[in-house]
């Protein structure tokens, strides 16, 4: 009862409407329970249950609230509008969102991204919903699930776990009930630990949240970890079960194999009761990598000190304006004229986006950097991302994914705003990297880049290698030599004199030509 009738609204009509509606209910039915959808807690007004964040309240405070809290609207998230489902709406229901993302795909070029856009979003949408529910559920003991937010979704802003029609957006009910069941197993992973390095040893903490009727009597988990059909390490942790409450049940030190590719793995954790036979499973996506080293020859150019650059103080520096080694690929933070000659000549260069290449925004709802999708579709459009689309290319061929960005890259992506194309030149073809933008907008963004340079190529990137993630690592290694290998520009746009001009311009080596 009520929308959002909250603190902005709580005139002095607001709180005699709310005991009136509430008063009125009991008389239709004296049975029926209450909730006032206002998004916070007054004990001032009516209502049975307590809709809110559990995670606003203090421990104190969440130990001695006088109603049950219904744990609601916990960190929103969206995809982006699903152009596929506009032919199924007739009569009266337009397909606001669709149609507003068509136009403005056409406009900007991206018209025939439309289907990959609507299907990697939900991706990302559903694996942040995954981890950030599970994340809630794991951290408050007490909590027994979550009422999602927008079970489906709203035509211009798609918000739900189900499409307008009711129908599933990208997963099934059995694997939802993994996160929101009555009984589920979670386990200590964060948005920033899914990537390891192989050969060395990993922690790993369970937990059981077990508010089922009945509940567990005698349960025993056991996990694995997989890649692909390999199987590469499990066991079985004994614990002492709690009902109605999370629980810890162990810790899993995890030796990882030392592999000489990288590789997607699974940990999978299944709790199954000795005297029912019930089972519950749960899943959750890593990723190990070798360690790497940079190719030799590759060197750092002049002193950067505003990009992920400065942190490799491993590779040799070069002074900036000289260059002896035609072959030598640089990585630098700043373009100039040398640099472009040494491309010319059949040299290569990785250009860390910094300020002048980047089109940062605001965090959205003050939680949501670059990584998550935007909470909701409100404006400013300008702001916020929905995922991302990666091509078959021979700069990732070694890094694994899946064609968009998964936990692979939170850590390079969620506190780096991507690469501005349009105002760069830089918008014609496709980026290896591309970002999803909102769809009434939909600016061209990317976090990596090639185009070619004479006889030699330019890479734009945007994503932080901090060289203390193996990820990072990995990538950055596997960039430099795919960068260097014979035909690697082939397929790549030419740079054009304007786009020579801006990037010279942005990186403040040159005066803006007026």
């Amino acid at each position: 009862m009520s929308n959002e009738l909250g603190s902005e609204n709580n005139t002095t009509e607001f709180p005699r409407i709310a005991w009136e509606c509430y008063r009125n209910t009991k008389a239709a039915k004296p049975t029926a329970l209450v909730i006032w959808t206002d998004g916070g807690y007054n004990r001032e007004l009516p209502g049975d249950f307590i809709n809110h964040n559990a995670h606003c309240f203090r421990p104190e405070e969440l130990a001695n609230l006088d109603k049950p809290l219904i744990e609601h609207e916990y960190k929103w998230w969206s995809s982006f509008p699903d152009v596929r489902l506009r032919e199924r709406c007739t009569g009266a229901v337009r397909p606001y969102a669709a149609e507003l993302a068509a136009a403005t795909a056409a406009r900007r070029g991206q018209a025939h991204l439309l289907e990959t856009y609507a299907a990697n979003s939900r991706r990302l949408q559903f694996i942040e919903a995954k981890a950030k529910m599970e994340l809630m559920r794991r951290d408050s003991a007490t909590l027994a699930g979550i009422c999602h937010f927008n079970a489906m979704d709203a035509n211009p802003s798609p918000q739900g776990i189900i499409t307008e029609f009711y129908e599933r957006k990208l997963v099934d009910a059995a694997l939802w009930r993994e996160t929101n069941g009555d009984a589920v197993v979670l386990c200590s992973l964060n948005s920033d630990d899914r990537c390891w390095e192989a050969g060395s040893e990993v922690t790993v903490r369970f937990s059981v949240s077990d508010f089922a009727h009945p509940p567990f009597r005698e349960p025993s988990l056991t996990w694995r970890l997989r890649a692909g059909e390999r199987l590469l390490a499990e066991g079985r942790l004994p614990f002492t079960h709690a009902p109605f409450t999370t629980t810890p049940a162990g810790d899993a030190r995890i030796a990882l194999p030392a592999l000489e590719t990288p590789a997607s793995a699974l940990l999978e954790a299944t709790l199954i009761d000795g005297g029912s036979g019930r089972e519950v499973s749960n899943r959750w996506s890593v990723w190990i990598f070798p360690e790497s080293a940079i190719p030799a020859g590759v060197a750092v150019y002049g002193e950067p000190s505003r990009t992920w650059l400065r942190q490799w103080t491993e590779l040799p520096r070069i002074p900036a304006g000289t260059i002896a080694d035609e072959g030598r690929l640089i990585l630098t933070e700043a373009l100039d004229a040398a640099l472009l000659a040494h491309m010319r000549r059949g040299g290569h260069v990785v250009l860390a986006g910094g300020e002048g290449l980047l089109r940062p925004h605001r965090p959205l709802f003050g939680y949501v950097k670059y990584f998550f999708t935007p909470p909701a579709n409100y404006g400013p459009f300008e702001d916020g991302q929905n995922g991302t689309v990666i091509g078959d290319h021979p700069l990732l061929r070694e890094f694994p994914h899946e064609a968009f960005a998964d936990w692979q890259f939170f850590r390079m992506i969620e506190n780096s705003p991507p690469l501005d194309l349009e105002p760069l030149g830089l918008a014609e073809g496709e980026p290896v990297i591309r970002v999803i933008h909102r769809y009434p907008v939909l600016h061209p963004l990317a976090y990596l880049v090639e185009r070619r340079v004479g006889a030699g190529g330019l890479i734009l990137c945007a994503l932080d290698l901090n060289p203390a993630w193996v990820e990072a690592r990995w990538l950055l290694s596997e960039v430099c030599r795919a960068a260097a290998t014979k035909n690697a520009w082939d397929s790549a746009l030419p740079i054009s004199a304007a786009t020579e001009t801006r990037l010279l311009e942005a990186a403040g080596l040159a005066e803006p030509k007026r």
